[in-house]
């Protein structure tokens, strides 16, 4: 077995031209820290482990931003990102906080958010603003949609008798654009927890090759 795929060496000659961008010492460690991720790998194991690193341009931004991030001290240097349990955490509490702690537990998740070194201000908003709430907002839209008749219009004469015979009924779960709608709105907070947790990867794997 040679040591790199084809894969491998067209990933590994796209990322040095991406990197061209970077300092040459930060350029250097990250492409030799990556040579190693795929050195020894056959066309399968290559290939899946490129999935797993990332297009080389994103990988080559994520190190852009860990150069200019400064830490709050002051001091120059990369700052690294937080901890595993500190970002578990935090996506957890966005995610569910608000059911076991209503509004309280979310809000705790938000504050952890924003202090985090694991998110850029992007994902942040994105993780803020996505659905406020988090899980409990997505009960609130679940008990929303309708799981009977709705009944609509009203008396018809002033003493209260009704037209027809009674009151008319509408059921809004025929509705097909109001059900989507209410099902997406509620597993927003889902889509939002597991983007978190994918920005807050790539950026652990950036961290690891530019030390």
């Amino acid at each position: 077995m040679t040591e790199f795929t084809d894969n491998s060496v067209r990933y590994l000659d796209e990322l040095r031209a991406e990197a061209a961008t970077l300092p040459s010492e930060l350029a250097n460690d990250l492409v030799a820290d990556f040579r190693i991720e795929l050195s020894g790998l056959n066309e399968e194991e290559s290939r899946k482990r490129i999935q797993q690193l990332g297009v080389p341009s994103e990988v080559v931004a994520s190190a852009s931003e860990e150069l200019h991030a400064r830490p709050a001290s002051g001091e120059a240097g990369i700052q690294r990102p937080d901890q595993s349990w500190y970002t578990y955490s935090t996506v957890a509490l966005l995610l569910v906080g608000g059911l076991v702690i209503p509004f309280l537990g979310w809000i705790a998740g938000a504050v952890l958010l924003v202090r985090s070194r694991s998110w850029n201000w992007a994902d942040k908003a994105i993780g803020l603003l996505a659905l406020p709430g988090g899980g409990l907002a997505s009960m609130f839209l679940l008990l929303a949609i309708p799981v009977a008749s709705v009944e609509s219009g009203g008396p018809s004469t002033q003493d209260g008798e009704w037209l027809n015979g009674g009151p008319s009924y509408q059921n809004y779960t025929s509705d097909p654009v109001l059900m989507v709608t209410l099902w997406v709105l509620a597993a927003i907070p889902l889509i939002t927890a597991v983007y978190l947790l994918a920005r807050a990867s790539k950026r652990r794997r950036v961290s690891r090759a530019t030390r």
